[in-house]
């Protein structure tokens, strides 16, 4: 069986936002990393929110990569929840959290 390292957290989301921006990089320079992510509304765990590029279906992060996702929040507000599923390997994931930078989240594949 496959190890896999599952973390979330929540993200503010108001009215104003249309899309929320999560920056993924994969720090380790010889493994590609494969993973999923999914957001939804803390009170509707069912109801998946679209991420651009689609990544629901298990997305690759080459070694030393970076990419940029968007969630699509212009039919949501309040509290979302992101949840980001790596599979086979690494070591964590190492999320931030800043209201104040350009991306809602910064993850660290290790």
């Amino acid at each position: 069986m496959s190890k896999k390292n599952i973390s979330r957290c929540t993200i503010d989301a108001t009215e104003k936002d249309t899309s929320l921006f999560v920056r993924i990089q994969n720090s380790n320079t010889t493994q590609a990393r494969q993973f999923d992510i999914q957001v939804y509304k803390k009170n509707a765990p069912t109801e998946l929110l679209p991420v651009t590029p689609n990544s629901n279906d298990g997305s690759n992060l080459e070694p030393g990569a970076t990419k940029v996702y968007s969630i699509d929040t212009s039919n949501a507000s309040g509290k979302l929840i992101f949840e980001i599923i790596q599979y086979s390997g690494g070591s964590g994931i190492k999320v931030s959290k800043s209201s104040n930078r350009k991306y809602s989240l910064d993850i660290r594949l290790k």
